[in-house]
């Protein structure tokens, strides 16, 4: 039986009526399985718009340029190389260290649930750092096993890139549901995948994530919850999260998208996380 875009907004706002804030919780965690079960892997914006735009003429070419972006913020994080990483055992080791960990914390709240959070592990995380180089990002490596997982967090002061260590090959060869419902099971495990956001009204709204993805999911694909969101210009880091296939690997990517409160819409320089650089546009 066919669905259309009415009808997941119909059954959206319904689970957002639910008085109360943990059973609206209960209701937007039931309404992800719905959604999965019926087979609509649109997703659903934080600020109630009926399902993701179709895609047109007129907004094709900004729906490949944001894609073009986030190849080369991939491409630039990935070309930090092993031996350029450093163990750090105390964020105080940087110029910028206090508020470089403020801010990683911060996020890491924001993006992940509290058994895959890097700062909530009992056991040791092995952290490292890179240093920026003219073609590389500052980045904070955090290295460590949760929820079942050997996990590999590379964060930069406007990304997280958290790639599942253990390789797909099993679940390669699986049919597309079964890869759609596994690759949605490991990301429930890892992030927050419902909750709530600052809206455009600075008042707090619902988010929900659910990825839309490609017709067969193989090595090299990657999918979207929003991907007419641009990373880039986007109001907040709700409003789109993008997963992945790389190297026989799965992998997540999060935008650390400031919610637009001033009215302007800056990244940080990526480069000068460390110093302290970055923040210098957002303090004028």
């Amino acid at each position: 039986m066919p669905y259309d875009d009415d009808d997941r907004y119909a059954i959206y706002r319904a689970a957002l009526a639910i008085p109360g804030k943990i059973l609206r919780s209960c209701a937007l965690s039931a309404f992800a399985l719905l959604l999965a079960w019926l087979g609509l892997d649109r997703a659903v914006t934080a600020s109630g718009q009926k399902g993701a735009k179709q895609v047109t003429p007129d907004n094709s070419g900004a729906i490949q340029a944001a894609e073009q972006a986030i190849s080369r913020w991939l491409d630039a994080m990935r070309l930090a190389e092993p031996r350029g990483y450093v163990e750090m055992q105390d964020f105080h080791e940087l110029p910028d260290g206090a508020r470089v960990e403020q801010n990683s914390m911060s996020w890491s709240e924001k993006f992940f649930t509290a058994a895959a959070n890097p700062y909530h592990q009992k056991l040791s995380v092995r952290r490292s750092v890179h240093h920026a180089t003219p073609d590389t990002f500052d980045v904070v490596r955090h290295k460590y096993d949760a929820v079942g997982k050997r996990l590999v967090v590379d964060e930069t002061v406007n990304l997280i890139l958290i790639t599942v260590e253990q390789p797909l090959d099993d679940l390669l060869t699986k049919g597309e549901g079964e890869k759609r419902n596994e690759i949605n099971k490991i990301a429930g495990l890892l992030l927050k995948m419902s909750g709530t956001m600052v809206a455009t009204n600075l008042q707090d709204a619902p988010y929900l994530w659910v990825f839309r993805f490609p017709a067969t999911i193989r090595e090299g694909a990657r999918f979207s919850t929003n991907p007419e969101a641009d990373p880039r210009r986007m109001w907040s880091w709700a409003s789109r999260l993008d997963g992945g296939i790389h190297e026989g690997r799965l992998y997540f990517l999060c935008f650390k998208q400031r919610e637009s409160t001033s009215g302007r819409i800056m990244s940080p320089d990526g480069q000068h996380w460390f110093d302290g650089k970055c923040w210098a546009a957002l303090e004028r």
